[in-house]
């Protein structure tokens, strides 16, 4: 059992809160399509969260294999599953095709948008951690590389409601930048619990091209092209979204305020549902856009047009 425990955790079952993601899409979906309501809808969704789960299993067992040698020179992750010599390269290796194929055999039947998302979710996963293209070790690409999962598993739970359309351009880089502002204070945060430049760029390249100060700006500036992109979203498409913004730049702060801590949650996402104010300033946010999406208010479209003229 402890062995086969191991390879569970080399899948991190535990980060697959993180396909809460494709929800937005779905919901959007939901409200921006005319979509086809059949019986079988609700099985669907589930079928495809899950498979979008089993896709991402394999993602993070091929990283934990690539990784190990540099695991080991981190203070917490030398526990993982491969440094601490838990698992063994062909079974781990075994596990990466077997959850690679069945996810990808099993996508084709939920639809054929669906399908190619998910096959570049994998793809993604290829281009994150194999060398020669590794952007993991890229600085700055690494975020943006790692966050583009984020539009993608919007377009997934999208495309589980409506796999003729695509959400706009505008909304999905939001949802980009904003994974990349999480990703980058991630890293600001593991910059200031390790603190020692040459133990950081050897257990991540990346770090030996930036700093602490450099962090924080660029996470600040991902943040403002998300409420910017944002704001051209919600003015072509659903002008009431405006109420939603104070929540969501509550969020980005309190996010902020977080990754400032000392040996900071922010460094393993996985556990943040420890932060029950986080908790409620995503929970408060997503019921209001949901709200906001279903309640017209045509005075304010008028209200808008004044205030232009």
């Amino acid at each position: 059992m402890q062995k086969i425990n191991g390879y569970i955790r080399l899948a991190r079952v535990d980060h697959w809160f993180k396909n809460v993601f494709c929800l937005p899409g779905i919901i959007l979906a939901y409200y921006m399509t005319s979509f086809e309501l059949h019986a079988n809808l609700f099985l669907t969704i589930i079928c495809g969260l899950f498979i979008t789960c089993l896709t991402a299993s394999a993602n993070y067992t091929i990283n934990e294999i690539l990784d190990a040698r540099y695991d080991k020179l981190h203070p917490e992750k030398h526990n993982r599953p491969f440094p601490s010599g838990q698992v063994k390269i062909p079974w781990a290796m075994l596990q990466y095709v077997l959850l690679s194929i069945i996810s990808i055999v099993f996508a084709w039947f939920i639809n054929t948008s669906f399908f190619f998302g998910i096959i570049v979710f994998w793809l993604m996963g290829l281009i994150y951690n194999v060398p020669p293209i590794r952007t993991k070790d890229l600085p700055y690409v690494d975020a943006l590389s790692e966050s583009i999962n984020n539009p993608i598993r919007l377009l997934l739970g999208w495309w589980l409601i409506a796999p003729s359309a695509v959400a706009p351009l505008s909304i999905l880089t939001a949802y980009w930048m904003l994974g990349a502002y999480f990703m980058s204070l991630k890293r600001y945060a593991e910059y200031r619990f390790i603190n020692d430049p040459i133990r950081l760029s050897q257990y991540r390249k990346s770090f030996g091209h930036t700093n602490e100060k450099r962090l924080l700006l660029i996470s600040v500036v991902y943040g403002n092209i998300c409420c910017l992109m944002s704001g051209i979203f919600l003015c072509k498409f659903r002008v009431e979204l405006i109420f939603a913004f104070p929540f969501i730049a509550l969020l980005l702060g309190y996010y902020l305020a977080i990754a400032m801590k000392p040996n900071s949650p922010v460094q393993h996402p996985e556990n943040l549902y420890k932060e029950k104010k986080l908790l409620f300033c995503i929970l408060a946010t997503v019921i209001l856009f949901t709200i906001l999406l279903s309640v017209d208010m045509p005075w304010l479209y008028n209200f808008f047009d004044v205030v232009r003229q």
